[in-house]
Parts: structure tokens; sequence; C-alpha cells
């Protein structure tokens, strides 16, 4: 029997004004509220029932299509496959971490770049000679004939 506290209210028992009727008419909504609560919680409690039978019935299957195959001699499936989860591919650790990941490419495309683009160094004030040395086997004049 499904009560609504609204439809209650507008009965006649309901005083507003709170004058008679009031104790009844609490006493009322309190066991229409139990009432309403007691059926959902029936309710909640079939649909969890069926879901575990249903639940039930598939993993029966499975532990005989299982059986089926270890007789048959065929390929048996790991944990993964019996969790519906597939083969899937190992990944490397950084692939759950985002900010590592994001730093490992940073600093992949960091080296790419030094290669690119010589970095830029002021100009010292006072000479300090060759950064590279003097090269004494490099000869840059021509000779003439």
């Amino acid at each position: 029997m499904d009560l609504d506290i609204d439809s209650l209210k507008k009965s006649k028992k309901f005083d507003a004004k709170g004058k008679e009727g009031i104790s009844n008419n609490n006493n009322d909504i309190n066991a229409a509220m139990e009432e309403i609560a007691k059926s959902n919680y029936n309710k909640l409690k079939e649909i969890k029932e069926k879901k575990n039978r249903i639940m039930e019935k598939n993993k029966n299957k499975i532990e005989e299509e299982h059986l089926d195959k270890i007789e048959k001699g065929e390929r048996l499936a790991n944990k993964n496959m019996l969790k519906s989860r597939g083969i899937y591919r190992k990944r490397k650790q950084y692939q759950g971490n985002a900010k590592v990941h994001n730093r490992e490419k940073f600093m992949k495309k960091e080296k790419i770049r030094k290669n690119m683009v010589k970095e830029y160094s002021s100009k010292p004030d006072v000479y300090i000679g060759e950064t590279t040395g003097i090269r004494r086997d490099l000869i840059r004049s021509t000779k003439f004939k």
C-alpha cells in the first residue's frame, strides 16, 4: 500500500492550526513514512537478490565453459580474460602518472631542441681568450702560386 505524505497532509485529519487531531496526524505521517521506507527497502532487496542470482548463473556458465575447454585441450583463459579485461598491453610505470609522463615528454623534447638551437650565453665584459682553445692543426690561409 503506497501512501504519500502530501495526500495525508491534505486529508481532513490534518489540522494546520495545531488544535485537534495533530497527534493522530503525526502518527499517521510517521506510519506512512515507515511504510514507504519498508516498501523501498523490500524493492531494493528484491533487485539485489535478482542481481545476485544472475551473477551466480553467469559464474556457473563461465566455470562450465572453462571445464569443457580443459577436457577438449584448448587454450585456457587466464585471470584477466575471466575478468573480461581481455588481453591488453603492458604499459610502462609512468603511464599511470600524468605528472611524471609529462615530465618525461618535456625532457625528451628538451634534448631534441638542444641539438637544434644553441643556447644563448651573454658576452663577458673582459676578454678571456678562446673558449674552445687554439686549434694549431687548422689552417685557413690561402696559398698563392
